[in-house]
């Protein structure tokens, strides 16, 4: 067998006057008599173009490309092309090409656990650049408004911060973390979340989704660390994107509870920088509104 319907691309015997698998005339008169009536038509390019791409899937379905499917098919396509199996292919490498882009841009952008991340990067390198990733768009261009240089901002509020955890673990402090469990956030929640963006921010928002996550953390440094020290943060979808509760992003008073937390105040007896741990932080927060 040498002969190729044009049609499909199906073997056949070289004595094949049409074709077995689609039924495509083989005998040259009426092949010619076909185009012959094309051309005396009239027809404009775009006309006789759309009529070669009608040509071309002449003959294809589900159930033949399915069938043309094959190691040996596959195996052969060079030597023997043949049309369904090249266009399953090509359906095949699309299908791939997409999976892996969905994969990259789960994998890229974190999910509900990079804002959480973020917050304890900033926090352990003294650098804002990671807190201002974790908060919402709305809220970076209100910084941006109301702050001189929010860079500089968020860079000395962290830093305090960071100057907090080192004066008690010491130097290269670490901030270990893993969810213990999340919660969905009722839609109440949802709701008040996207008033706090209208009545503090005059904006309009979309709030798709919402979690509270329990974490637990390890804190370690050169001089001393806390284990399984657990502490419960809430995070929302906000116009596509999750980023921290507005109640997380006052980066301002959580400075000023560590600083709280460790300077033993009169208002704070309880918290002595050599006991300071995730649960004297967090109580602070807890007094400061968060």
């Amino acid at each position: 067998m040498s002969k190729f319907c044009t049609t499909c691309g199906a073997s056949l015997d070289d004595s094949a006057t049409f074709c077995t698998n689609c039924g495509t005339s083989l005998e040259p008169s009426v092949q010619a008599a076909a185009n012959a009536q094309v051309n005396n038509s009239g027809a404009t390019p775009a006309a006789n173009a759309a009529a070669a791409v009608k040509g071309a899937f002449s003959g294809v379905s589900f159930k033949s490309v399915k069938d043309a499917m094959t190691m040996d098919n596959i195996k052969n396509i060079t030597k023997k092309p043949n049309k369904n199996t090249i266009i399953g292919l090509a359906v095949c490498g699309v299908l791939v090409i997409t999976l892996i882009v969905v994969l990259l841009v789960i994998l890229l952008s974190g999910g509900y656990k990079k804002p959480i991340d973020n917050l304890f990067k900033s926090m352990t390198s003294g650098e804002g650049k990671y807190a201002k990733k974790a908060i919402s768009k709305v809220y970076a261009d209100y910084l941006d408004d109301n702050k001189k240089d929010v860079d500089e901002y968020l860079d000395k509020t962290f830093e305090s911060i960071q100057k907090t955890l080192e004066k008690h673990y010491g130097d290269d402090v670490s901030i270990s973390w893993s969810v213990d469990e999340t919660k969905d956030l009722s839609s109440s929640k949802l709701k008040d979340e996207k008033n706090r963006y209208s009545e503090r921010y005059d904006e309009k928002v979309t709030v798709s989704d919402g979690l509270r996550v329990k974490i637990k953390a390890d804190i370690k440094g050169d001089d001393d660390e806390d284990e399984d020290s657990t502490l419960s943060i809430d995070v929302y979808k906000v116009d596509g994107d999750w980023v921290l509760s507005l109640s997380d992003c006052d980066f301002a008073g959580l400075a000023k509870a560590f600083q709280s937390a460790s300077k033993s105040s009169s208002k704070y007896d309880d918290y002595d920088i050599d006991d300071m741990d995730l649960d004297d932080i967090k109580d602070a927060l807890e007094d400061y509104g968060f």
